[in-house]
């Protein structure tokens, strides 16, 4: 049996970016060796204490003190989710990022505390972007969060399904234009 975790395997177990377990590694809160690769190899025992102790990981996820953005991907996707990570961190390499599989996860993450930017895929199980949007428009009150819908609905479709609630910035068209999306992004950072 291993006794250590990869960067992305405690990631996983504390539901955090690679990011925050590299800054909580680098700030010795948690204890790891380097490979002869240069890769780290996380202490079973230290990451398993953090995880017990109630306070660390929350205390510092939810920081506001920390001069980062708080990032939520909504989507069902892991592969487009894993594509926008990669490239809000070109832009953000500090960017703490969460994920949401669906609109439900997503509103209970928000209820928590408020991402500066939200990006939704509107196709998703259980509560889809249509629905979660339409929840936040009538319960959201912050101005704090740049909405920001990704989908494959052209402005027709998007149009007959009810259109877009006011809080949305700008809808990224599926596959995404790179160039669009660096310079939109850049400006909401």
């Amino acid at each position: 049996m291993k006794n250590y975790y990869t960067t992305g395997q405690a990631a996983k177990l504390l539901d955090v970016t690679i990011r925050t377990v590299q800054m909580w590694v680098d700030e010795g809160r948690i204890s790891c060796w380097l490979t002869s690769g240069g890769h780290r190899r996380l202490d079973k025992d230290s990451v398993d204490a953090f995880i017990q102790a109630p306070t660390n990981k929350n205390d510092y996820a939810f920081d506001d003190s920390m001069d980062v953005a708080h990032i939520l991907l909504v989507d069902d996707s892991k592969s487009d989710s894993r594509l926008l990570r990669k490239l809000i961190l070109k832009i953000s390499p500090d960017a703490r990022i969460e994920d949401a599989d669906d609109g439900y996860e997503a509103l209970l993450k928000i209820g928590r505390r408020c991402p500066d930017m939200l990006f939704v895929d509107l196709e998703m199980p259980n509560i889809n972007g249509f629905q979660m949007l339409e929840s936040l428009s009538q319960h959201y009150e912050s101005e704090e969060t740049s909405v920001f819908i990704m989908t494959s609905y052209n402005p027709q479709e998007l149009k007959d399904k009810g259109g877009i609630p006011d809080l949305v910035k700008h809808v990224f068209h599926k596959p995404i234009n790179m160039n669009e999306f660096f310079d939109t992004v850049q400006d909401y950072l």
